[in-house]
């Protein structure tokens, strides 16, 4: 084996990594500068059926994490929808906006509220402590909210709490289901946990969120339940290939980008 076999051999790996490292970097220069297709996104209105009438979604992607106001301004003018990541701050009464296990940042959901002054802005609310013991106050706060801002029909409400969910529900407000952790791998017990999914749902059921890998294997259980998702891999949304099969599925209604 020559010298340069011998190298290539000892430090292939390296060049691999370097190679792939690029192509990421690549690609996440080229996903942080796109916009939203509006040719896929706006080729018809989407509309969420709720106990309050109808919800419409005038498009079908939304922005991603959207956890800082300056965030929220900077492409308040290229979206209709907005996903936060919100914690109800029971000490200080009110919804804290941060992910998890970031340090808590202070920044309360009405902030965005108030900066939407055409009050037609959407925003998924992605709960994470939601639970029995603070639903009660969370309807509290929102109920506040429509007071003054009309939110009622322009939130979605969601979490990996069940329970909590349905409290939510019924003071009317739109909920959405996280399917966290699915442990779906195509054997019997998908149908069976999907199905007592259904069941226990009923028709307080509004949609199923879960990452877009999930979504086929979803809509073989569930073919009429309407799903939210996300495709936030720099790769995935590079290619658009998945972006695009989720907004021309039918039992999609909201796709999120990363930016």
């Amino acid at each position: 084996m020559d010298n340069w076999n011998l190298f290539w051999y000892f430090h292939r790996s390296y060049f691999l990594y370097f190679a792939k490292f690029l192509i990421i970097l690549f690609i996440g220069s080229c996903t942080s500068n796109s916009t939203p297709d509006s040719s896929l996104t706006k080729n018809r209105p989407w509309t969420i059926l709720t106990t309050n009438g109808e919800m419409p979604i005038l498009e079908k992607i939304w922005l991603h994490r959207t956890n800082h106001p300056d965030k929220f301004k900077k492409y308040v003018n290229n979206y209709s929808g907005f996903e936060l990541d919100v914690n109800i701050n029971i000490k200080e009464n009110y919804f804290e906006v941060y992910h998890q296990p970031d340090i808590p940042s202070g920044i309360d959901f009405s902030t965005y509220l108030s900066l939407d002054s055409s009050r037609k802005k959407y925003f998924w609310l992605d709960f994470k402590n939601l639970d029995l013991e603070n639903a009660k106050m969370a309807i509290r706060l929102l109920n506040q909210f429509d007071q003054v801002y009309k939110i009622k029909n322009r939130v979605l409400i969601e979490s990996t709490k069940p329970d909590a969910l349905k409290i939510i529900r019924k003071a009317g407000y739109n909920t959405v289901f996280y399917l966290s952790y699915p442990k779906l791998n195509g054997k019997l017990n998908d149908t069976v946990y999907l199905q007592w999914l259904v069941s226990y749902w009923d028709d307080q059921l509004l949609a199923i969120s879960a990452d877009a890998k999930y979504i086929p294997l979803l809509n073989t259980y569930l073919p009429a339940t309407k799903k939210l998702t996300w495709c936030t891999n720099p790769l995935r949304n590079s290619l658009l290939a998945e972006k695009k099969r989720m907004i021309l599925d039918s039992s999609v209604l909201i796709v999120l980008e990363k930016r």
